[in-house]
């Protein structure tokens, strides 16, 4: 270790600044309903954008899709320079209310507020709507790092109990997947004909969303008490936090298969629309918006079961063994796009929503819980609860992945051939938007299996690994 992060180290046998409270391993279910409600607000801030953006800017207002995956993808590089800042901020700070909370109080009400903005755009010609969305959603990713950093965070340290942590993610994962269902309807939503246009639907919608957003941050900031007994220690820079953070290798297995996984999710969901509506649905946006909406119900409850079942499977063989099963069956529906994704049996895709939803989120679920045994093996070495800079860099990696999906994503149509977006594509260029879809998926999420595979942190390691804090903690 070089001497820049020596000097920041603190010895661990010392007292442990921001130590996990020994009273409370296990948590009743109402701090977990009040920190899963909080799930809305962080789902609605980073998907509204996935779900509406490409159907209303670049399908209905022909914004060049190159144009807007810079301009996504710019902002979404702020928040890569904020979510470290919020971490060692939320890590250090010290208020009547925690170190979590008030972050979430705050910024959960400025985003549900700025959200409504997002549909506003003075014009809708093709630089003026590149710069709107361009600052716009600047704006929005820099309230969302100081939203969801915190938000995670607390998340890791309500208990230190090795499967209740995992119950704490599953119930936001619940709450998610109703947020999920509800988000299948939006495009729907927005397109109906008394809104005269997908644009004003969008406000309309947004209006509801941003009240909804500020509502379940005051819950979860009036429901959760925050499990850490801080002690004040010097700061650590947020250059030393991070690079602490990145040297952990059990949390790069977690983070690289993360991205890996996003990736290969979100890279192609343009290419996904362009299938849907002009493949799948022959052209027709009406059919595609009500299957999006249909499909999304669907696979509500696979979701829920899904997420049960990988917990149920993790309490018995493990989170790095619940995780691989749902990757490999994650990859069994990416193959099954081959035959269900076709203009004579539009809703046959709904099986693959199906599949994916049983597992996508149920990953993230487990990803959440493993890291928080990673900020337990990390408090044995700097001495500190570090929660906060974790989640930022989970933070990171997961906009990492957005930003490079977003900017594939816009690209995707090109490679396969697919230039003049005021045209629908031909049956060709359609073929090789099926066939890069698969191939896209296939590769990232198999490679984010390999890594998991070798992921070192059980159950018996976790125990141990308390024990170890506890037992400095009463010496």
């Amino acid at each position: 270790m070089d001497d820049s992060l020596k000097s920041e180290m603190p010895n661990p046998q010392s007292v442990l600044s921001g130590t996990a409270s020994t009273g409370r391993s296990r948590l009743a279910w109402t701090p977990k309903l009040a920190y899963a409600g909080g799930g809305l607000t962080d789902y609605f801030y980073l998907n509204l954008d996935s779900v509406l953006i490409w159907p209303v800017l670049a399908i209905n207002l022909k914004m060049n899709t190159i144009l807007l995956g810079v301009a996504m993808a710019v902002a979404r590089a702020v928040g890569c320079l904020t979510d470290p800042v919020a971490g060692n901020l939320s890590d250090n700070i010290q208020t009547r209310w925690g170190r979590r909370r008030p972050f979430i109080l705050l910024f959960g009400i400025l985003g549900g507020l700025l959200i409504p903005l997002v549909w506003t755009p003075p014009s809708t010609a093709q630089m003026s709507l590149f710069w709107y969305t361009l600052v716009i959603w600047m704006l929005v990713t820099v309230l969302y790092s100081f939203f969801t950093v915190p938000y995670n965070a607390l998340g890791y340290e309500l208990t230190s109990d090795y499967d209740d942590r995992t119950r704490v993610f599953s119930w936001r994962g619940y709450v998610q997947i109703l947020a999920a269902f509800a988000a299948a309807w939006v495009w729907w939503f927005v397109m109906r004909p008394g809104f005269h246009g997908a644009l004003n639907g969008a406000r309309y919608l947004s209006v509801l969303i941003g009240l909804l957003m500020m509502l379940c941050a005051m819950g979860t900031f009036l429901g959760t008490r925050e499990n850490v007994k801080m002690v004040r220690r010097p700061r650590m820079s947020i250059i030393a936090a991070v690079r602490l953070a990145i040297k952990d290798k059990p949390f790069v297995m977690i983070q690289s298969a993360l991205l890996l996984i996003l990736v290969g999710m979100n890279w192609t969901s343009s290419l996904g629309i362009y299938l849907q509506v002009y493949y799948a649905c022959r052209g027709n946006q009406q059919l595609a918006s009500s299957l999006s909406g249909i499909g999304g119900s669907v696979v509500v409850i696979p979701s829920l079961i899904g997420m049960r079942l990988a917990a149920w499977i993790s309490e018995r063989l493990g989170k790095r063994e619940s995780v691989l099963l749902c990757i490999f069956l994650t990859l069994l529906s990416v193959l099954s796009v081959v035959w269900i994704l076709t203009p004579n049996h539009p809703y046959w895709v709904i099986l693959n929503w199906i599949i994916n939803g049983m597992t996508i989120p149920a990953i993230i679920m487990l990803f959440s819980s493993m890291t928080a045994d990673v900020c337990d093996e990390d408090q044995l070495v700097t001495g500190r609860r570090r929660e906060g800079i974790f989640s930022a860099v989970n933070s990171l990696v997961t906009k990492v992945a957005l930003i490079t999906g977003t900017v594939l994503g816009g690209m995707m149509p090109a490679l396969a051939g697919y230039i003049n977006s005021k045209a629908a594509p031909t049956s060709v260029q359609l073929a090789h938007m099926k066939a890069l879809l698969i191939i896209s998926q296939i590769i990232p999420i198999a490679c984010a299996g390999a890594f998991i595979y070798f992921y070192p942190i059980t159950r018996q390691r976790a125990r141990e690994t308390q024990a170890k804090i506890q037992a400095v903690v009463a010496g």
